[in-house]
């Protein structure tokens, strides 16, 4: 009964549903009575089992948001897939589009970037960096790179610095240590960004409280199974080299497993990011349920509407791409 109600608010955490899903009465449910009552699309059930990915539209929490869902099955238990992800780092291996990737190991240290490199075309964009559309950056950090007058060759150095600092302010204050980028005469606070994302998250209170709280209000009180990392990586966002800091972590009611995936810091392209996954303990395997919120200044304005519209199914398409592989990965 336990695992059942943890699947069951999980689901409802996720994908906000109007009503809970019904549940057999085995302790396992099967996935088609996780599903049932759902707002995916009526064939669900036949297309998760046939090994399809599954899209849902879900609701934006700002002019900024793109959101999107999906629903897919993956033939092993949630404990062994959370292995293999996190083990094999399969998100990382399988996404052609990070360039390249590491973890923070405790307080974090600039060794930990010794991989990070920067191409001649992004030193000279960090270089010449000023308030504006173009990069995330704070005034403090504009103005430490405007002291390298123009020197292309500290750039890289000066950037490791800047990402280091960024993450010491976030593990020590959480979001209310994430520096506001500056956009020339206002700034944008991805903060409150994420604090929304979280809020339309609310229904993961029935599955774990603490962890609901430590999504708002870490460094505090983490959930006491929580396992998280830190992670820097240079990605290549929409064609464009751009540097990401992640914070991973999971948490866990009987067999069924929640994640979230925060980039709290983004140096171009867009604001920020945060995904929530739910690994669901069926008679087939596991239920994996995905929910990405994206924040993105290019959505808002003059016909905001459908741009949103648009940006949402362009990146349901990637993730599907993506998850795809993972699907593909983990089955082996």
């Amino acid at each position: 009964h336990r695992l059942l109600e943890a699947t069951g608010g999980l689901l409802v955490m996720l994908l906000v549903w109007d009503s809970a899903p019904a549940f057999a009465a085995e302790p396992t449910p099967t996935a088609q009575a996780v599903l049932a009552g759902s707002p995916f699309p009526s064939d669900v059930e036949q297309k998760v089992s046939g090994g399809q990915i599954v899209e849902a539209s879900l609701p934006s929490t700002s002019d900024r948001d793109l959101a999107a869902g999906l629903v897919f099955l993956v033939h092993t238990s949630p404990a062994k897939l959370l292995d293999d992800l996190s083990r094999d780092n399969l998100l990382v291996t399988v996404d052609s589009n990070t360039l390249e990737a590491g973890t923070f190991s405790g307080e974090g240290s600039l060794s930990d970037m010794a991989a990070l490199k920067l191409s001649d075309d992004e030193k000279k964009a960090y270089a010449h960096a000023k308030a504006g559309d173009d990069l995330n950056l704070s005034s403090a950090e504009i103005a430490q790179l405007k002291a390298l007058g123009g020197n292309e060759t500290a750039v890289e150095a000066t950037m490791k610095k800047i990402l280091l600092a960024r993450y010491h302010a976030y593990k020590k204050q959480g979001l209310a240590g994430i520096a506001a980028y500056d956009r020339g005469g206002k700034s944008f606070d991805p903060a409150a960004e994420l604090r929304r994302f979280s809020a339309a998250a609310h229904g993961i209170e029935k599955f774990d409280p603490t962890l609901f709280a430590y999504l708002d209000g870490l460094p505090g009180n983490p959930p006491a199974d929580l396992q998280e990392v830190f992670r820097w990586s240079r990605y290549s966002a929409h064609g464009s080299p751009t540097l990401i800091l992640t914070h991973g972590f999971t948490s866990k009611v009987g067999d069924a497993i929640a994640g979230v995936q925060r980039q709290f810091y983004v140096s171009g392209g867009y604001n920020v990011e945060q995904a929530t996954v739910g690994f669901l303990p069926v008679k087939e395997g596991t239920l994996v349920v995905y929910t990405n919120h994206t924040s993105s200044d290019q959505v808002t304005g003059f016909g905001g509407s459908a741009k949103r519209s648009i940006g949402e199914k362009v990146m349901a398409s990637q993730l599907e791409s993506l998850f795809e592989k993972v699907q593909g990965a983990a089955a082996k």
